[in-house]
């Protein structure tokens, strides 16, 4: 699985700062459900100045950047054997 590309976008409706979490060609607001192995960044999903907004969408793709891939299930398998 690919990590997803995080953006900042404006909600008229809320007036806020949104990041948002595109994969598989789809778009959506972006939440704890992305986050995958701990230790977790301490991010906001809604802000009310861009700047916050950006400086967690970093946090975020650093996070995305830091994780790597690990052996694959076939590696592990064959390495017990």
């Amino acid at each position: 699985m690919s990590a997803p590309a995080i953006s900042v976008v404006f909600d008229f409706g809320s007036e806020e700062y949104v990041l948002m979490a595109t994969s598989y060609g789809r778009s959506s607001p972006a939440g704890p459900r992305i986050l995958r192995a701990a230790p977790h960044p301490d991010v906001q999903w809604r802000h009310i100045d861009e700047a916050s907004a950006e400086a967690d969408a970093k946090k975020l793709r650093a996070y995305f950047d830091g994780l790597g891939r690990g052996p694959s299930r076939t590696k592990i398998r064959q390495a017990g054997d």
